[in-house]
């Protein structure tokens, strides 16, 4: 939903014609897309951050995050970001990333797959979402997050048998 959002309103290049065979506005558009996602507003933002950064954006389902973000086509190269989209309005509300263990769990999972966590947290900064206007003033804050590995982060020591360098 968020791309053909974005191929509308964004890009202008694709029109969506509703079931009374009317081509939908933006006004429109965007109160269907509310309608069938409440969170439609904050994960739009965030897919739209990564398109304007020339990121190839696909559903992250398979990986259990919300989006994954291809440096080029799909066909071409494997993903290299999970991305998980966090609103600071919402209090977590959608219960990702709460305890620990789902923290660790997300993390080690992207490590396994090749990838690198990254949040996109959504700040509506008291702007409302009745109209794609809106989008403007929401902030995006990104945060790449790593598991770190003592083994790849020593700087040319060896581990001798007696276990002392």
């Amino acid at each position: 939903m968020e791309e053909a959002f974005y191929l509308c309103y964004t890009l202008k290049c694709l029109k969506i014609v509703g079931e009374d065979e009317c081509t939908k506005n933006e006004e429109e558009l965007w109160n269907y897309m509310k309608s069938k996602i409440e969170t439609f507003p904050t994960f739009f933002k965030a897919y739209s951050h990564l398109r304007t950064r020339n990121w190839v954006v696909r559903p992250g389902s398979q990986y259990g995050v919300d989006f994954v973000a291809y440096r080029h086509h799909p066909a071409l190269v494997h993903s290299e970001y999970a991305v998980l989209v966090l609103s600071e309005d919402d209090d977590n509300a959608n219960g990702r990333l709460r305890v620990w263990s789902d923290f660790h769990c997300t993390l080690r999972l992207c490590g396994s797959v090749a990838k690198t966590l990254l949040t996109l947290c959504i700040g509506k900064n008291g702007a409302g979402d009745v109209f794609p206007s809106c989008l403007e003033r929401y902030s995006v804050e990104e945060r790449t997050i790593t598991r770190w590995s003592a083994e790849q982060s020593r700087e040319g020591k060896t581990i001798v048998e007696n276990g002392t360098a």
